[in-house]
């Protein structure tokens, strides 16, 4: 299940009172050109994230085992202003986030 995680790539910190948390505890994270292949759904979970970068990145999902994770969102965000997410592609078709 993701050893302790909700998606591939996760940034997730233990913060306690995420509601009134001053400050953000991560910031300029950038994840570009990479190739994932993956048979479930969530890619990236972010919490308390100031800038975060998602582009340029290539998902391929197979068939070998069937999805089970709770996280049905490819991507996941809690707490987490000026994400810059573009020009990735699930499947050879592109990626839009947030998803319509």
């Amino acid at each position: 299940m993701f050893q302790f995680t909700n998606a591939v790539i996760s940034i997730y910190p233990e913060i306690p009172d995420l509601k009134n948390q001053q400050k953000y505890f991560h910031s300029g994270i950038k994840i570009e050109n990479n190739y994932f292949e993956t048979f479930d759904k969530p890619i990236l979970y972010a919490k308390s994230v100031d800038g975060i970068t998602f582009n340029n990145n290539t998902i391929k999902t197979n068939k070998e085992y069937p999805a089970f994770h709770w996280n049905k969102k490819e991507i996941l965000f809690e707490r987490v202003i000026n994400a810059n997410i573009k020009n990735n592609t699930i499947d050879g078709k592109p990626f839009v986030y947030p998803a319509n």
